[in-house]
């Protein structure tokens, strides 16, 4: 069964009154069992690995310009028994913060991206993507956020909106970042360990390149775990391991087969044929590194 759902995965800063932190650097490594392929014998392992770098750069109280990059890499067999194949993506961030006002910040971030097998490589590889974000600070410890992100793929334009918010307790251990349709963080922290439940969705395109294949993948991915957190140096690193249910499926189209516009939930103008059988979802496996930079508050 086809993947319909078409999500992205980003990562970029925001800056609000309920989230006081900017993540530096993350790097995660995932890996997924038994795959199974539809209606076909065989199965294959999907792993991962995803590295995140921002490089804030203020210019005053009011601006700040975000940069650095994001690299993500996949191996898995696009065909049973076929031999495993790899896929890359390497995003570079220019962007700037704004602070309007007490209330109001702003994100404004373009995303430059080379997606491809890195064979062969051509101007074809590279796609080009942005978001706005706008955040409105309700309270110190409630804040909403919505924008729109859009993107180049190998399969067509894609134009995602989406909405949510960021919630911290009063004494700081309960938390909820949300990210509608996109991704959400819900955890409770005791001091030295936090223990939560998190969700993302995951939708990029590679063009594979290796002996003038002239093909593309569609990455549709979601990806449910619940987490433990051990928490060191005052909160400042964060060592996450994950369980839970990943479906990662890439589905192979010639290049040039494309959608007329993705959006959220469905396809306009999907008349492409799939080369390869829907990957199924199974069991996931996933451990995570993040450093945690925590804004100073202004005393007023």
């Amino acid at each position: 069964m086809k993947q319909y759902l078409i999500l992205i995965l980003f990562c970029f800063p925001v800056f609000s009154g309920a989230q006081n932190y900017i993540d530096l650097f993350s790097i995660a490594y995932g890996h997924s069992f038994n795959n199974d392929f539809e209606s076909d014998l065989g199965s294959t392992t999907v792993s991962y690995l995803d590295v995140d770098l921002t490089i804030p750069i203020p210019i005053n109280d009011k601006y700040t310009i975000i940069t650095g990059p994001i690299h993500n890499s996949n191996r898995l067999e696009f065909f049973p028994n076929n031999g495993f194949s790899n896929v890359y993506s390497t995003t570079f961030k220019i962007g700037l913060a704004t602070n309007h006002s007490d209330k109001w910040t702003s994100n404004f971030i373009f995303l430059p991206r080379l997606s491809s097998d890195f064979q062969n490589i051509t101007s074809n590889d590279i796609q080009y993507g942005g978001i706005a974000i706008i955040n409105y600070n309700k309270s110190k410890n409630f804040s909403y956020k919505f924008g729109v992100y859009s993107s180049t793929e190998a399969f067509g334009v894609i134009i995602s909106p989406f909405f949510g918010w960021n919630y911290l307790s009063k004494n700081g251990r309960f938390a909820m970042d949300v990210l509608a349709p996109i991704s959400f963080d819900i955890n409770y922290s005791f001091n030295k360990f936090t223990l939560g439940v998190d969700y993302n969705g995951v939708g990029r395109s590679y063009n594979i390149n290796e002996d003038n294949a002239r093909l593309y993948a569609h990455q549709s991915s979601l990806k449910y775990t619940i987490y433990t957190q051990l928490n060191v140096l005052n909160k400042s690193v964060l060592l996450r391991a994950k369980w839970g249910f990943a479906s990662n499926n890439f589905e192979l189209y010639q290049q040039g087969d494309r959608v007329d516009l993705a959006l959220p939930g469905f396809q306009i103008g999907d008349n492409r044929t799939q080369l390869n059988k829907d990957i199924q979802s199974s069991f996931l496996v996933e451990f995570e590194a993040i450093y945690r930079f925590y804004i100073p508050q202004k005393k007023k």
